[in-house]
């Protein structure tokens, strides 16, 4: 089974200089460094990434 970026989509966060992207698959959702686009990415299954925004989320 072959994973197929949806697409990136920079922060809303993003300054300019320290940005952040995040690109959903069909397996779940990626994290980069959009200043280095072809380095490492942080990758999260969709139960990890609802964790994770949910965490994030002010109440």
């Amino acid at each position: 089974m072959t994973e197929r970026s949806i697409g990136w989509i920079t922060s809303s966060y993003s300054d300019g200089n320290q940005c952040v992207e995040v690109g959903h698959t069909t397996h779940g959702s990626q994290v980069r460094d959009s200043k280095d686009p072809k380095g490492a990415n942080l990758r999260f299954s969709p139960q990890e990434w609802s964790a994770l925004v949910d965490a994030s989320t002010p109440r």
